[in-house]
Order: structure tokens, then C-alpha cells, then sequence
């Protein structure tokens, strides 16, 4: 297949619907909140499918091991570091100022380590590169088999507890984001085109997006809440249904919203946005701007205020340090 010399705009939109949805997933204060419960039954396998999408080989990047590991350390564990940083100076100002705490009650290993998506993107893509060098990858076959040692490997880590939950950078969690980053990857050649979506009609779209959406919802519901990464599943093949009925859902509204300016760039920027809104915590601040004006709220208006301030808040701030300061995320600077 040809390279795409240009962004793929679908791509982009996909990226930003799954970055809009994580912020309103962590908006959520309760795990088995029926929209959290949606939310949580794709939303990660989304972003760890679409990183697929995007994924090369090592022919491909014509790169060696060497120049590719350092890539990856500036673009994901970067960012993953600057996430750190600014979620521990958060929460010692929150300590120590808002709650009159001491800044010894703060877990400094914690803050750095307890953000998983991307330690966890960053050894799926080590992962894939070394397979590549090896095996054909882009054989149908090829991807059959490493979904299928992939699944057998997360169900002995389930049974047999081979790693802790929070092991060095959530191996634990590894063999399912691979199987859903191979997955990404082995539609490339049917999914990254220019004309995607020109075979089939708007009327068939939406009848795609609207039977995916209902079987996620009553597959999602039926389970149990889905922490990724724990390997906490519920009914794992529940999971699977329920994983792959979103990224499809996402994947034909994105192709309806391939022209949307903002979703584009939320899009382009999703890892930024990630690291400033999980950095910050709103939802202690709102909940204590509410309890000062003893003004009582539904918990889902609650959620709702978290979202909408943690969206105003973090684009102005991602913005600026993109303009300004893009080597904080590994970016090159553009004059």
C-alpha cells in the first residue's frame, strides 16, 4: 500500500472523539455509573487500536532499534514524565493549601508511576517493532497468531496473578493492548485510504453506527465495569464485544466528522490533552466549589461541570505550552 504522504484526517477525528470521551470517563465519580460503564468497555482499546492504525514496521521506519527506542522515549515517556511533574505539584498545592495537609502525605513514586496508558503504549510499540524485524506482520496470519498468544497470555496473568497490578510499567497490561494495537494495524490496507467510506452510503453508516452503539450498550451494561489496566475485564469475551462494537461506532462517526476542525485538532494533540487532564483534578475542585455555595447537584450534573471546566481549563493551557514550550511533549519546535 502507498504511504499517505498527509494526515489522515479520519484518524485525527477518531483521536479526538476517544480523547473527549476519556475526559468525561474521568469526569465520572463512580466506575459503575451506566455512561462510565460504556465508556470503560472500549474507550483505551480505542486509543491502542487507532495507535495501530498508525503503526509502521522497522522496514518501514527505516530506523534501527537504537534511534527508534529514543524516539519513543521523547514522544511517550516524555510527556509521561511531564505528567508526573505536574500532577504531583497539583496535588501538594491541593494538600497543603485547599486541605492543610503535609506535603509528606503526598506518594512522590506514586504520581510518576500511577498513569499507565502510556508506559503501556510505549512497551506495545517496543513490542511490535521487534516482532516486525522478525516476522512478516502484515500477513493475515501472522496477526491471527499474535492475537491469539496475546489472549492466552492475558488470561494466565489473570489466573495466575504472573504480574502485580501495578508491575514496572503495567506488563500486566501488554499482551491486551498488542492485541488490539495488531488489530489496528492488520486493517490498515482496509481502513487508511483517502476514499474511506466512499463504498458504503450515509443511510448505511448510520445503520452501522447505530447497531454497533446498541450492541455496546446492552453488551457494556450486561458486564461488569472494565478497569483495562488491572486486566479486570468482567466476561472477557464480553469485553471483546463490547471493545470492538465502540471502535467501529467511532470509526464511522469519525468518517461522518472527518471535516470537523476541532476534533482534528483535539486530535493531533491528544496526547498533550491526556497528560494536562489527567494531571489535573477537577473533580475535587468542583465538588468543593458546590459544597461552599451548599448548593446540592445530581451526581451526572456533577460529572457534567467536571467536564465542561476540565475541557475550558486544559485547551487554553495545551495551546499556549504547544506554542511556546513544545519540547515539553517531544515535539520540534516550529518557527
Amino acid at each position: 500500500m502507498k504511504e499517505l504522504k498527509k494526515r489522515n484526517n479520519q484518524i485525527d477525528v477518531a483521536r479526538g472523539i476517544a480523547i473527549l470521551i476519556v475526559i468525561l470517563g474521568h469526569s465520572f465519580y463512580s466506575l459503575d455509573a451506566p455512561l462510565n460503564k460504556i465508556i470503560l468497555s472500549f474507550h483505551m482499546p480505542l486509543f491502542f487500536f487507532l495507535s495501530g492504525l498508525l503503526g509502521k514496521t522497522a522496514a518501514e521506519t527505516r530506523m534501527s532499534f537504537g534511534v527508534f527506542f529514543i524516539k519513543k522515549i521523547r514522544t511517550i515517556l516524555l510527556p509521561q514524565i511531564l505528567l508526573g511533574v505536574i500532577s504531583y505539584c497539583y496535588y501538594a498545592v491541593f494538600t497543603i493549601v485547599i486541605k492543610g495537609g503535609n506535603i509528606y502525605d503526598i506518594d512522590l513514586v506514586y504520581q510518576f508511576w500511577r498513569y499507565w496508558f502510556l508506559q503501556v503504549l510505549f512497551v506495545t510499540e517496543i513490542v511490535f517493532f521487534i516482532l516486525s524485524k522478525y516476522i512478516n506482520v502484515k500477513k493475515i496470519l501472522s496477526t491471527v497468531v499474535i492475537i491469539v498468544i496475546c489472549m492466552i497470555c492475558t488470561i494466565i496473568i489473570i489466573d495466575f496473578a504472573f504480574f502485580p497490578d501495578e508491575s514496572p510499567f503495567y506488563l500486566n497490561v501488554t499482551p491486551m493492548a498488542l492485541m488490539f494495537y495488531s488489530s489496528g494495524f492488520a486493517l490498515k490496507p482496509v481502513l487508511v485510504k483517502e476514499n474511506i467510506g466512499g463504498r458504503e452510503s450515509l443511510f448505511g453508516k448510520l445503520v452501522i453506527i447505530i447497531l454497533t452503539s446498541c450492541l455496546l450498550v446492552v453488551v457494556a451494561l450486561h458486564n461488569s465495569s472494565v478497569t483495562m489496566y488491572n486486566n479486570n475485564y468482567g466476561n472477557i469475551f464480553l469485553f471483546l464485544i463490547s471493545s470492538f462494537c465502540g471502535i467501529a461506532a467511532v470509526w464511522f462517526v469519525s468518517d461522518l466528522l472527518r471535516n470537523s476542525k476541532a476534533l482534528i485538532w483535539c486530535g493531533k494533540n491528544s496526547i498533550v490533552i491526556y497528560v494536562w487532564q489527567f494531571s489535573l483534578t477537577f473533580k475535587n475542585i468542583v465538588e468543593m466549589i458546590f459544597v461552599q455555595m451548599a448548593i446540592h447537584i445530581p451526581e451526572f450534573f456533577m460529572t457534567l461541570s467536571v467536564f465542561i471546566v476540565c475541557v475550558l481549563v486544559v485547551i487554553p493551557i495545551v495551546v499556549f505550552s504547544n506554542r511556546f514550550i513544545p519540547e515539553l511533549y517531544g515535539k520540534k519546535r516550529v518557527n
